[in-house]
């Protein structure tokens, strides 16, 4: 994605979903995630966050969250 690399990406709702581990919890890491972002918005991308932990134990609840994002985007 340009400069960037995403976890997923749908073409067709604009959207990165993110999944973020440890290594983006060291100060370097959210900066590099601050400009990606900030980059992404600039095309007209929504980004959607999620950490490891909730992908692992709100399974549901992460892709209800992606899903309610999908419906807004087709109305």
């Amino acid at each position: 994605m340009g400069p960037y690399t995403t976890d997923f990406y749908c073409a067709q709702a604009k959207l990165v979903v993110e999944v973020d581990g440890a290594s983006h919890q060291t100060p370097e890491a959210n900066e590099y995630d601050r400009a990606r972002d900030a980059w992404m918005q600039q095309q007209g991308i929504q980004i959607l966050r999620f950490t490891c932990a909730q992908v692992e134990n709100e399974t549901t609840k992460v892709l209800d969250e992606i899903d309610s994002f999908l419906k807004q985007c087709r109305k």
